[in-house]
């Protein structure tokens, strides 16, 4: 399942900004263990309502990069912006893992009988 974020274009301070009308996105039982121990990494947080989205990242710095992002919320276009980037960073390591998970079970499949 892809991330999927509903926004509305708006202003802030006469700037440019989104207001985050809805998100869905995988929760964190319904990802690969692997993947929720690592960064990037992106999960849906649906305990509270609004529900936000969690970003754990690493900047080209190095420097760790945790952010939310919260629908009902407005953020200005840079901030959208960057969280993209982190979020998009997260998706394709989730696919890296996802096709290493595939290819590690692909022949895994029918039964065994073990005689002992």
């Amino acid at each position: 399942m892809a991330i999927k974020i509903h926004t509305t274009k708006t202003t802030l301070r006469g700037l440019p900004a989104y207001f985050i009308d809805k998100i869905s996105a995988l929760q964190s039982y319904q990802l690969p263990e692997q993947y929720c121990y690592g960064k990037p990494m992106v999960k849906l947080i649906t305990l509270t309502t609004p529900h936000y989205l969690l970003i754990y990242s690493v900047r080209s710095n190095g420097e760790t990069y945790t952010s939310s992002l919260d629908e009902g919320k407005v953020y200005s276009k840079e901030q959208f912006q960057e969280m993209l980037y982190h979020i998009h960073q997260a998706g394709k390591r989730l696919e890296r893992i996802n096709r290493r998970l595939k290819a590690a079970t692909s022949d895994w499949h029918g039964q065994k009988v073990f005689k002992i």
